[in-house]
Order: structure tokens, then sequence, then C-alpha cells
């Protein structure tokens, strides 16, 4: 197991452990906990470039690549977990027989043991997830429109037990010389993802392409210092899936699929540079999100169904964009961070398990 598999699952035994009380479950994190001394201390990622200088003068996104060009792109993302709180309370209008109260000091007995060692696994940023973007423009359609192909291989994010394999998604975007977006074809080698984008709107499957909602730009119609903007939709079940399912059961990150959450997402044209890079700054702010799901949980071997709750309590960020004079993305960053509220009702005790979990993404992408 490589200290991001132990860090994952320590995170998954502490939640379980608390919940279901088992042995099973408590011999597994001690012996997480124990694993956790070893691990090597991540290097703190590095400054951003700042952007270019730039002029102010309108310059419209639009594609003037010739057919043939390609381009190849380094991307990296990171999730670090900067806080994290569990705690067992009585359910809202319960009345705890004293067993039952009982039972619940026993169970915050359990996780103010386990503090320490969660304290220590919070304090470590996981590594980048490395991933590559290519992008080609294809021969001219027969009205003249120019075809834009990108193809984005990288894992997604993940909270859970094991590091995903990569997974590679493909987007065929017809650009108008106006830079308007004619059409936008995704195809997805993961069924499920497949699912997420075919369910989406057509300009939300647009936006919701790559990094930071590249594909959308063109043909955006600014001044320098205007702002202009779209929605962009975000699965979260690849970041929350494996979690919520050892909680809620396997349907669960089926459900954090279908209900994507939708960011506003601002970009303002800041200018064209001397060597004509266009640069452009974006702001994110997620809208209001929340998850009820009803199952048992994974590892449970009671029948009994419970409620789990999931609610984005705040998500915002703000990062930075920048193509070459031909319209092709050249550089792009961003840096968000994100509140997360999960409340489970403990099987057979009127009580329910809080906890709330903070973490940032960031995620680059520079042109080779």
């Amino acid at each position: 197991m490589n200290p991001v598999q132990r860090k994952r699952a320590a995170l998954l035994s502490l939640c379980l452990s608390a919940l279901l009380g088992t042995a099973q479950a408590q011999a597994q994190t001690l012996q997480l906990q124990a694993q956790l001394l070893s691990i090597p201390a991540t290097p703190a990622p590095a400054a951003q470039p700042a952007l270019p200088d730039v002029a102010t003068n309108t310059a419209p996104l639009r594609l003037h690549a010739a057919p043939g060009t390609t381009l190849e792109y380094a991307t990296t993302r990171q999730v670090q977990v900067t806080a994290f709180s569990l705690k067992v309370v009585a359910r809202p209008g319960a009345v705890l027989s004293a067993a039952d109260r009982a039972r619940v000091a026993d169970l915050n007995t359990a996780l103010s043991g386990q503090m320490p060692a969660l304290q220590h696994l919070i304090s470590r940023a996981q590594p980048a997830v490395a991933g590559k973007q290519f992008l080609k423009v294809q021969p001219t359609d027969a009205q003249g429109n120019m075809v834009l192909l990108s193809t984005w291989v990288a894992a997604p994010l993940s909270l859970g037990s094991a590091a995903p394999a990569p997974r590679t998604v493909r987007l065929t975007q017809s650009v108008a010389p106006d830079g308007t977006t004619l059409d936008a074809q995704i195809a997805a080698d993961d069924p499920a993802a497949q699912r997420f984008y075919d369910a989406l709107p057509s300009d939300q499957r647009l936006n919701s392409f790559g990094q930071n909602a590249q594909a959308g730009l063109y043909g955006l119609n600014l001044v320098s210092g205007g702002t202009g903007n779209l929605v962009q939709a975000l699965d979260l079940s690849g970041l929350l899936g494996d979690l919520a399912a050892a909680l809620g059961g396997a349907a669960v990150a089926d459900q954090i699929r279908a209900q994507p959450l939708l960011l506003d997402v601002g970009t303002t044209f800041l200018g064209r540079s001397k060597a004509g890079v266009l640069s452009y700054q974006q702001r994110f702010a997620a809208r209001p999100w929340t998850l009820s799901a009803q199952g048992a949980g994974a590892q449970t071997s009671t029948s009994q169904t419970s409620t789990l709750r999931l609610t984005v309590t705040d998500w915002s960020g703000q990062g930075g964009l920048s193509f070459r004079p031909d319209g092709l993305p050249q550089t792009s960053d961003s840096a968000q961070s994100a509140g997360l509220d999960l409340v489970l009702d403990v099987p057979g005790v009127p009580a329910q398990l809080q906890a709330h979990l903070e973490f940032t993404l960031t995620a680059s992408s520079a042109a080779r």
C-alpha cells in the first residue's frame, strides 16, 4: 500500500470505526495509524507564475490555428485536506436512554483517541496527480468551420480508499469563424463519466470539460476588464464517492454523479500582451448543493436503513488562463477551497455521526 492509499484508507477507517464500533474496523484503524509515522513529508506546491503584462484593447477569443497544429500539455491536480472533525450527537428531537447516552459517550471517546493520528493525517498534502492533455486542430468541415479535438488523460481526484485508474475523455468542438462553438461532442472511456456528460445541458457540457472551462471561451466578446459568466458542472462522485459509498452504500456514488455541483464562473478579459498572448482571470462560486440518500453502510451487518446527508457549505476560488495568438490554450491554473458537512444516522442508536471536512483543490496546465 503506497502512502496515498494508506492516508485515504485511514480516513475511511476513522469514519467506519466511529460509526460501526466493530473490532475489525478499530483494529484496522490502529494499524493504519502506526503506518502514518512512515509517510514522508510532501513539498509545498510551487507558487503560481504572474500573469504577463497586457495592453488594454478589445480581443474576443477566436481560433486561428492552422489545421494540423498539435499541442501537448502537462497537467497537475491536487486535493489537500485542511481540516476534518468528527463527533457523535443525539439526533434532533431524540430523547436518549441511559444506554444510548453511554453508547454516544463511548463513540466520542474513541474519536478523541484517534484525533492525534487524524491531525497528523490532515497536516500532510497528498501528492499531485499528473496527467496529460492533447490538442489537435482538425481539417475544416464542409461549412468552413474549424474543428478542435481535445483529449484529456488523468485519474480523477478521490478521498476514497484506492487511487483511481487514469481515464480518457475526448472533446470534438466545431468553431465558427466568429468564434462561436457550433457543436461539441464528448466521448469518455468510463461509462459513468459518459452518462454524466450526456445528462448535462449543452452549454454546461462544454464548460465542464477540462481544467478551467477553457473550451467554452471561444467567441466570448469581452473588452479589457469586462467579465462574462458561464456555468460549470462538477462531478463530485470521484472526489467523494468512495467515502460516501463506504458510509451510505454503493448507490450513493451514483446519486452524487446524478446531482452535479454547479459553479458560477466569472471570466474577466485582462488584455493582450505585446507577444499576442491573451490573458483571462476567473472566479468560481458554487451554488447551494445538498444530497440526502438512504442506504445501509457498505460494511455494516445490520439491515437497518440509515440516512446520509452531504452539504457543500462553501466552494470558491480563482484562477488564470492564457491563450496563444492562434487561439489555442497556453497555460491555466486555479486554486479553490471547499467545505463539506456530512451527517450519518448511527444504526441502532438515536444518534448521528457529524463530520466537517475542508479541503483545497489546485490545478494547473501548461503547454510543453
